[in-house]
């Protein structure tokens, strides 16, 4: 649908011969509101990128949560292994003696590399 170019034409009308759908679609210019803000898409982009900065930020202190509960449930086991292999295995009636030196044998085998 492009016009039609004869020799009797310049070439500031060749340059400047409309293209198809240009006139259609604005030219590909930018609109922009009348009250001095940017575009209704400038907008939407601004509030997605304040959104998506917010949803990161949520993500990383979920994430530094779970490991801080990870962290806490690794110092109390260590603290009960502990607890279990400084316990005096006398002091404790015949009957709970054998569980203690199992949980002992456990322990050593579980930080023993």
């Amino acid at each position: 649908m492009s016009p039609k170019l004869t020799k009797k034409s310049t070439k500031f009308e060749r340059r400047h011969v409309p293209r198809q759908g240009q006139s259609q679609k604005g030219g590909g210019c930018k609109k922009t509101s009348h009250n001095g803000g940017g575009s209704k898409m400038d907008e939407f982009i601004a509030q997605f990128k304040a959104d998506t900065e917010v949803t990161a930020q949520k993500a990383n202190t979920k994430e530094r949560e779970v490991e801080e509960r990870v962290w806490l449930k690794n110092e109390k086991n260590e603290y009960k292994d502990w607890e279990i292999m400084t316990t005096d295995i006398n002091s404790y009636p015949k009957e709970d003696r054998a569980n203690l030196r199992k949980m002992k044998e456990k322990i050593v085998k579980k930080w023993s590399y």
